[in-house]
C-alpha cells in the first residue's frame, strides 16, 4: 500500500471516529468528563446521509458543491449537536436529573460566580482559557472532520456499492433506534434530537405563559 493511500485511509478513519464520537460519548459517572462509546450516534448517520445525497446532487449538477462556508455552518451545527450531547449526559450524574436549559440557564451565571469568589483569580482565568481552548480544538476537530468527508470519504462511498449498504444499513437501525425499537439498543446510542426537541416544548410553554 503506497503511503499517499495510508494517509488518505487513516484521515478518513480518524474523521469518521471524531464525528461519531463526539455525539455517542457517555459521561464519566459521576464528574464532568466523559468517556468513549463504542456504538453508533444516530445523529452522525443522519448528518452523513445528508451530505452524501449532497455531493452526489452537486456530481450531478442538481446543486451547487459544499462551500468552505458550508462546511462551517454545517459544523456550527454539529458543535451545537455535542453540547447538547455533553449537557444531556453529564447533567443527570452531576445534578441527580435532566437539565431545564430554560430555568437552569438563569442559574448558570451565579453559579459561576460562586465558583469564581472562592478561588484565586488566575485560578479562574485559567480554568476560562482552558474551557476556551478546549471549546476551540473541539469545532477546529469537526470541522476538519466534516471537510475531510465532503471532500474524500463521500466521494469514496459513492462509488461503492458495499459502502452505500452499510449506510443503509446504520441508516435503518438509527431510526429504528429513534422510534424506540429496543433491540437497537446495544448498537447505537441513545440520540440528541429528542432532547432539544423537549427542551423547545419547555422554552414554548414557557414563552406562552410569560416566562412563568
Amino acid at each position: 500500500m503506497q503511503p499517499g493511500m495510508t494517509r488518505s485511509i487513516s484521515a478518513a478513519l480518524l474523521a469518521l471516529f471524531v464525528l461519531n464520537s463526539a455525539l455517542s460519548m457517555t459521561n464519566w459517572w459521576p464528574t464532568p468528563y466523559v468517556k468513549l462509546d463504542a456504538r453508533i450516534a444516530p445523529e452522525f448517520v443522519y448528518v452523513w446521509c445528508a451530505v452524501l445525497v449532497w455531493v452526489l446532487a452537486a456530481q450531478r449538477g442538481i446543486v451547487s458543491a459544499i462551500s468552505k462556508r458550508g462546511v462551517t455552518l454545517l459544523s456550527i451545527f454539529y458543535f451545537l449537536l455535542m453540547l447538547g450531547r455533553y449537557i444531556d449526559t453529564t447533567a443527570p450524574a452531576l445534578f441527580g436529573r435532566a437539565v431545564n436549559l430554560y430555568w437552569d440557564g438563569w442559574q448558570v451565571p451565579r453559579l459561576l460566580w460562586v465558583m469564581a469568589k472562592n478561588q484565586p483569580p488566575w485560578m479562574s482565568l485559567v480554568a476560562v482559557v482552558a474551557v476556551a481552548a478546549l471549546l476551540f480544538l473541539s469545532f477546529a476537530a469537526i470541522r476538519w472532520s466534516l471537510q475531510t468527508t465532503v471532500t474524500m470519504i463521500a466521494p469514496f462511498t459513492l462509488k461503492r456499492w458495499w459502502a452505500l449498504l452499510i449506510t443503509a444499513v446504520l441508516l435503518g437501525t438509527s431510526i429504528a433506534n429513534l422510534l424506540g425499537v429496543h433491540a437497537t439498543w446495544p448498537y447505537i446510542s441513545r440520540p440528541v434530537i429528542p432532547t432539544y426537541w423537549q427542551q423547545a416544548k419547555i422554552l414554548a410553554a414557557a414563552l406562552q405563559n410569560g416566562g412563568t
